[in-house]
């Protein structure tokens, strides 16, 4: 793989693509996005989380999201445009109404934005990037409640999603 620009601010070069799940390709840009977020909630939070278990979350989240969209694929789920814009709008008015009641909470999601380059909600709203994180997220709720039923308990699911996982073929392109 090509190697980027971007590093995790840490100096460390990342391959394009990360790993590949199935027919999914992780990039590095969703790795570092995920990372800087993961740290930011390290800092606030005081999680105590070192370097390392940063990175190693994050990337398992990541191969635990493509597998699951690698198999909604396989298996011909769609989630449909109409249905993603629908979500953000409806994301949208649920934040406003929060916000209001949680400053804290906009002063968070503001740092949040910065991190990702976004001026504000808006533009978080009618990024590319976030329709495609929604797109995927509602693709794995979708398999999953196929499978297992949308009453199952959170154990249940993990347990269908950590099924998913250890059916895939996975390919990692880097070291942590």
């Amino acid at each position: 793989p090509l190697y980027t620009a971007t590093d995790l601010g840490n100096g460390k070069r990342l391959p394009a693509v990360i790993a590949q799940v199935g027919t999914v390709e992780i990039s590095s840009q969703q790795f570092v996005r995920d990372v800087t977020i993961s740290r930011y909630n390290n800092t606030q939070r005081g999680l105590g989380m070192t370097e390392s278990q940063i990175e190693q979350a994050a990337l398992a989240q990541l191969i635990r999201e493509a597998a699951l969209k690698d198999r909604a694929k396989k298996e011909g789920i769609v989630v449909t445009d109409k249905q993603v814009h629908a979500f953000i709008e409806a994301q949208a008015s649920q934040r406003a109404a929060f916000f209001a009641a949680n400053p804290e909470a906009r002063i968070e999601f503001e740092a949040l934005l910065a991190g990702r380059h976004l001026a504000s909600a808006a533009a978080y709203d009618a990024d590319p990037e976030t329709a495609s994180s929604i797109r995927d997220a509602m693709l794995a709720t979708a398999l999953v409640s196929k499978h297992v039923g949308v009453r199952a308990g959170l154990s249940v699911r993990d347990a269908y999603a950590q099924s998913v996982v250890a059916a895939a073929v996975i390919h990692i392109y880097m070291t942590i």
